[in-house]
C-alpha cells in the first residue's frame, strides 16, 4: 500500500469510527503518509446582516467544539495503534481539519486541493432497520470522489484475512488499465495483511440471451467456450502481474459466468471476504463494465469493507469553493 503517502480520514461520526481510524493510523504509520482527519458541519447562514456577528460566532463555536472531539478521537485511537512506523521515518503528525459546508462535497474539495491519495471512512448505513451498508454520503463519495476510497465496515473484524479484487476483462484500454490498478492494490493489500487474495471475474456476454435463439445450439456453445477461454486466459495474464508486486502467494483466480451484481455479492458471502477491492465509473461507454447502478447496487449490498478505484483521468462533478 506504499501507493498512499497522503491519506484523509473523513470523521463523520459514523460507527465503529474508532476502529477505523486505528486502521488508517497504522496504514499510515507502516507507509510513513500523512494523515490528516477531518469533517463537516452544518453552514450557519442568514440574509438578515445584523444577524452575522452573532452568525459567524456560532460558527466559529461549531467548529472549535468539533475539532475538541475530533482531538479526543485520534488521541483514543493513536494510543491503541500498534503498527510500527516505517524505518527511517518520523512518527506520523496527524493534522485535524474541520469546515463548514455540505459533508461529502467539502470532502471531495479538500482531496482536490490537497491532492490526498486516499480517502477512508467507517461505513454510515442509512438506518438501523436496513440491512444495506453504505449510507447516502458513502454513496455520494464512491460515485464523485477522485482518489481510492476505502469504506470499513463497522464490526469487522481487525484482521484482513480474505481480500477479493473483483475485476473487469473488457478489451478497452480504460478498462484493462483499471483492472491492472485493481489487481495491483489489492496485491499489496493481501501482501500487507498476510491474505489470501482472490481475484473474480464475472463474466456475461452482452449478447445473452437474444444470441441463443437465432443459432444452432452446438454453435452457440462454441461460441461461448470460445469467449470463457478468451477471457480466462486474460485473466491468468493479470493475476500473474501480482508475483511482481510482492502479494501473498495464496492468489487464487476465478471466472463465474452470470450478473457481477449477483455474482460478487455471493462470492463474498461464500468466501467471507473482508475487503473488496474494485473499479468503478460514474459515466458509460464500456460495454459490460460495472457502471450507474449495477456497480451501486454491488457495493451498497455487499457484506464487507470496500475500496473503489476510479479510472485513470476521472474527473469530479464537484467543483472548487467559490
Amino acid at each position: 500500500m506504499d501507493t498512499f503517502k497522503k491519506i484523509l480520514f473523513f470523521a463523520d461520526g459514523a460507527k465503529g469510527e474508532k476502529a477505523a481510524l486505528q486502521r488508517c493510523i497504522e496504514l499510515a504509520q507502516r507507509n510513513g503518509a500523512k494523515l490528516t482527519v477531518m469533517d463537516v458541519v452544518a453552514a450557519v447562514a442568514s440574509n438578515d446582516k445584523r444577524l452575522q456577528p452573532a452568525i459567524s460566532r456560532l460558527q466559529k463555536t461549531l467548529v472549535k467544539e468539533r475539532k475538541v472531539v475530533l482531538e479526543a478521537l485520534v488521541a483514543d485511537a493513536n494510543s491503541l495503534s500498534k503498527a510500527p512506523s516505517k524505518p527511517g521515518t518520523k512518527p506520523t503528525a496527524i493534522k485535524i481539519n474541520v469546515t463548514p459546508g455540505k459533508d461529502y462535497i467539502e470532502v471531495i474539495r479538500a482531496v482536490l486541493k490537497q491532492g490526498f491519495d486516499l480517502l477512508v471512512k467507517s461505513a454510515n448505513k442509512h438506518n438501523v432497520l436496513t440491512s444495506t451498508l453504505l449510507g447516502n454520503t458513502d454513496l455520494s463519495l464512491l460515485r464523485k470522489c477522485p482518489c481510492p476510497v476505502w469504506i470499513i465496515k463497522p464490526g469487522r473484524k481487525k484482521k484482513i484475512e480474505q481480500v477479493l479484487a473483483a475485476v473487469d476483462m473488457a478489451e478497452e484500454p480504460e478498462a484493462q488499465q483499471l483492472a491492472t490498478r485493481v489487481v495491483a492494490i489489492s496485491a499489496l493489500v493481501a501482501a500487507r495483511e498476510k491474505a489470501d487474495l482472490h481475484v473474480l471475474n464475472a463474466w456475461h456476454p452482452a449478447f445473452e440471451p437474444h444470441m441463443r435463439t437465432m443459432i444452432a445450439q452446438d454453435e452457440y456453445d462454441r461460441m461461448m467456450q470460445m469467449l470463457k477461454d478468451k477471457t480466462s486466459t486474460n485473466l491468468h495474464k493479470l493475476v500473474a502481474a501480482t508475483a511482481e508486486l510482492g502479494a501473498s502467494q495464496n492468489v487464487t483466480e476465478h471466472l463465474e459466468k452470470g450478473d457481477p451484481e449477483n455474482v460478487i455479492n455471493s462470492f463474498v458471502k461464500s468466501k467471507n471476504i473482508d475487503l473488496l477491492v474494485m473499479g468503478t465509473m460514474s459515466r458509460s461507454g464500456i460495454p459490460g463494465f460495472l457502471i450507474g447502478n449495477t456497480a451501486e447496487r454491488v457495493l451498497d449490498n455487499v457484506d464487507c469493507s470496500v475500496l473503489t478505484l476510479k479510472p485513470q483521468g476521472f474527473k469530479t462533478p464537484v467543483g472548487p469553493a467559490e
